[in-house]
């Protein structure tokens, strides 16, 4: 997979599942939303998924701070893909 779809894939990811999330109407308000994410932490694109860990990270406490979404709070989850693209669908599927 190439460097800029799988960075592509990357924010795409967070973003999607938080619309669906705000669209479910299944949801209890006392229990947080949570968002999954895998990131490169260390290895080759550590930089880059560094730096999109921080944006996840601030735009969490930005929702939080307005009063979650759908009055929730927002919970992330995340976990370091090594910089390999196989270790992504293991991670996925771990919830």
């Amino acid at each position: 997979m190439p460097r800029r779809s799988f960075l592509r894939s990357v924010w795409r990811t967070p973003f999607a599942v938080t619309l669906a999330i705000a669209f479910s109407l299944a949801a209890h308000a006392a229990e947080p939303i949570t968002i999954g994410l895998s990131a490169s932490l260390t290895g080759g694109l550590a930089s880059s998924g560094k730096a999109i860990l921080l944006a996840q990270q601030i735009w969490q406490e930005k929702i939080i701070g307005e009063g979650g979404l759908l009055g929730r709070p927002v919970q992330l989850i995340y976990y370091d893909d090594q910089s390999k693209p196989d270790t992504v669908p293991h991670l996925c599927q771990a919830y």
